[in-house]
């Protein structure tokens, strides 16, 4: 079981703030998965693993850029016992061999294609290819999340705004999307594109239900 101590004592309080969670159903219950989010706030990970963790009994390797609070933060609680991939922006492609790896052991990979945070009333940005290179590479389902919170939350105010606003997060989940037309393509830079702009596209909508 992943997180055995967090999902007992902290996933009852993380619920209390998700006013909705749709299409839990549509989570396979074995990987490989990637799930594939908007982001919104630095707490996105947490709330989505708060809904799915319980059903797939396994952690989520979130792709992340963790706050720089020392090794212990770092190497610790975010690398080992998290479970998360550091994103280091001098050696970007490290962070997608790691997420293969976990694929191709059967994980589940939790990755944001916008990027950085960004206002949830806003549209995703074009959406980075990593998603697609993914995909493409070990076939597994991309399973996508629109994520809506009421605002973007910093990382400095995070807790005191969600206590602003308790009850406020909404997940839709969405049907796992394979992409079987592509998988014998050359993987090209259009190819890629192309794969992400359907993908973002569909977070998108479930962003706005």
């Amino acid at each position: 079981m992943a997180y055995p101590f967090a999902r007992n004592l902290f996933v009852p309080v993380l619920q209390f703030f998700i006013r909705s969670a749709k299409g839990v159903e549509n989570v396979p219950e074995h990987g490989p998965c990637i799930l594939a989010c908007k982001h919104t706030g630095p707490l996105d990970g947490v709330f989505m693993a708060a809904v799915i963790v319980p059903k797939i009994k396994q952690k989520i390797h979130f792709i992340t850029n963790p706050a720089r609070c020392g090794w212990l933060w770092e190497k610790i609680v975010v690398q080992r016992w998290a479970g998360a991939i550091p994103y280091n922006k001098k050696d970007p492609a490290r962070c997608l061999d790691l997420a293969q790896d976990y694929l191709r052991k059967g994980k589940f990979v939790g990755i944001f294609p916008g990027g950085l945070l960004q206002n949830p009333e806003a549209t995703q940005r074009r959406g980075k290819t990593g998603v697609a290179r993914l995909a493409l590479w070990t076939r597994a389902p991309v399973l996508p999340i629109g994520l809506h919170n009421f605002k973007v939350l910093k990382r400095g105010k995070m807790i005191i705004t969600h206590l602003r606003n308790p009850h406020n997060m909404r997940i839709t989940i969405g049907k796992p999307m394979t992409f079987s037309d592509a998988y014998n393509k050359p993987i090209t830079y259009g190819l890629l594109r192309e794969i992400t702009a359907r993908i973002v596209d569909r977070i998108e909508q479930l962003s706005a239900m």
